[in-house]
């Protein structure tokens, strides 16, 4: 689900471009999922589609969303990973979320912008899928239907896009989050892919709870000393993982080893590369040696 609670007045343009990153990321990030589920501890169903709702914008916005995704009292499909089942069944954009397992939508908040009528519509989501399927209740141009999802299981990770001009991506142990900037500057799904992938690997290997039970202090004192160090070895250990990830999808790693080069091989960032992350030629190598390795064992 794209961050946009409080955006300035943006053009339907804009906005529609917002919603083509959530897509793109959308899919990626439940490609790698469900192929990569054989290094999650837990799989579990994925939904394969985010939503959105007019209470997620600021009232200035309204008129440009309703225009952009025809948003109205009900919530919509703001994105359908491809390849899942929501996708095999036509869910698209252009429909409304009238139920879920025969309950009406939660209503909307009062407050707005608001995360929390999307949040209750997430969580009822989750809610019914927890046995593996879902029973939806929607509408187009008028016509209503239900559509019953046999869904498909994958690691444990929701994917948000954050309108943001830095080239940002983090991990919180349920989410994956990655900015607009950042998406717009793969120029491939495959450098997309390897974004996606180091940190999901984050989520799988439980990075943000081994940080905490070692006590590694956040913020400027992050940068520091024992907590910088245990902070570079989970970056090394992501970017291993994400490899096997990317590959595990289908992606090229020769593409998304090519994208990280032109990421970290340039002076003015490596000048600015935080104590918290190796350097950009450790961490390929480190990348490289995954891919061997795993071409060792491949037939």
């Amino acid at each position: 689900m794209a961050s946009v609670v409080a955006l300035a007045a943006l053009a339907a343009t804009t906005l529609v471009q917002l919603q083509q990153f959530d897509q793109r990321v959308q899919s990626i990030g439940y490609r790698l999922a469900v192929y990569g589920r054989a290094y999650c501890p837990t799989p579990v169903p994925l939904i394969g589609f985010v939503v959105h709702d007019l209470s997620l914008y600021d009232p200035a916005t309204h008129a440009e969303a309703r225009s952009a995704f025809g948003l109205g009292d009900a919530p919509r499909i703001l994105a359908v990973a491809v390849g899942s089942p929501a996708a095999a069944a036509g869910i698209g954009p252009e429909d409304a979320l009238i139920s879920i397992a025969g309950d009406p939508v939660p209503p909307p908040t009062a407050a707005a912008p608001s995360f929390a009528r999307v949040n209750a519509v997430d969580a009822a989501l989750a809610a019914d899928a927890a046995d593996g399927a879902l029973d939806l209740g929607l509408a187009r141009d008028g016509d209503s239907r239900t559509v019953h999802l046999v869904l498909e299981r994958g690691c444990a990770s929701r994917f948000d896009v954050r309108d943001d001009a830095s080239t940002d991506a983090k991990a919180d142990g349920r989410y994956v989050q990655v900015t607009a900037a950042r998406v717009a500057s793969a120029d491939s799904d495959d450098g997309l892919a390897i974004v996606l992938a180091h940190e999901l690997a984050h989520n799988i290997l439980g990075h943000r709870a081994r940080l905490d039970a070692e006590h590694v202090r956040r913020g400027m004192l992050q940068l520091f000393g024992r907590n910088a160090r245990v902070t570079r070895e989970t970056e090394l250990e992501a970017d291993r993982l994400s490899i096997r990830l990317v590959i595990a999808a289908g992606y090229s790693p020769d593409a998304a080893l090519a994208f990280r080069r032109r990421q970290w091989g340039t002076l003015p960032q490596q000048l600015l590369r935080a104590p918290t992350h190796p350097g950009g030629g450790e961490r390929l190598a480190a990348m490289e040696q995954e891919v061997r390795a795993i071409a060792a064992v491949v037939p």
